[in-house]
C-alpha cells in the first residue's frame, strides 16, 4: 500500500511539472506570435538600433522575425540550426544581413532565389544561396510582413519562386500594397 501510494504520488509530480513546463512554452510562444502578427517592416540605423517606419532614405529594413533556421538546401523542412532568442533578417542597400546563430553578410547576387513557406504556425521567407549548400529561413508569422519583405527582394533583383509570386500577387490583389 505504502509503495503503491509513492508511485502514484511520483506519477502525479511528474505529470503536473510536465504539464506546467508545456503551459509556460505555449504562453511565451502564444505571446511572441501576437507581437509578430501586429508588427510592420521597420528601417534600421544600425541594425535594431532606431525602430523607424520603413524609410527609403535609412540604412536597411528590418525584417522582424520570430525565429530563424538554418537549413540544408536539398531538404528544405529539416533545419540543423535555429534561434528564437535573436533572430536577424536586415535587408541593407548591397546585401542582407541574417544571423541564426552567427551574423552573416551576402550580397543579393549570391541568393539563388527567395521561397516563401508557410504551414500551422510558420510563415517562412527562405533564402537559398548560390554555391552554398546551406538556406536561411525566417519565420515572421505575418503574410503581410512577408509580402513586404518579398518585394524588397525583387526589387533588389532577386528571382522569387512560385509560392512568394503568388502571394505577391495575392497581396497586390487584396490591395495591401
Amino acid at each position: 500500500m505504502n509503495d503503491t501510494f509513492l508511485i502514484i504520488t511520483f506519477i502525479a509530480v511528474g505529470v503536473s511539472t510536465t504539464a506546467l513546463v508545456f503551459w509556460g512554452l505555449f504562453r511565451l510562444t502564444r505571446t511572441k506570435l501576437q507581437r509578430a502578427g501586429v508588427s510592420e517592416l521597420t528601417s534600421s540605423k544600425d541594425a535594431g538600433v532606431s525602430e523607424l517606419t520603413l524609410s527609403k532614405d535609412k540604412d536597411g529594413v528590418n525584417v522582424l522575425l520570430v525565429a530563424a533556421f538554418a537549413g540544408w538546401k536539398a531538404i528544405p523542412w529539416v533545419a540543423w540550426a535555429h534561434s528564437d532568442i535573436s533572430p536577424l533578417l536586415l535587408l541593407q542597400k548591397h546585401h542582407v544581413t541574417c544571423r541564426v546563430v552567427r551574423k552573416r553578410r551576402h550580397a543579393y547576387d549570391e541568393i539563388e532565389y527567395v521561397d516563401f513557406r508557410k504551414t500551422l504556425g510558420t510563415t517562412n521567407i527562405v533564402l537559398v544561396f548560390k554555391e552554398k549548400l546551406t538556406t536561411f529561413s525566417g519565420n515572421t508569422a505575418n503574410a503581410k510582413l512577408a509580402a513586404e519583405a518579398l518585394e524588397i527582394f525583387r526589387q533588389k533583383g532577386c528571382r522569387l519562386s512560385q509560392r512568394a509570386q503568388q502571394l505577391l500577387e495575392q497581396n497586390a490583389m487584396d490591395g495591401s500594397f
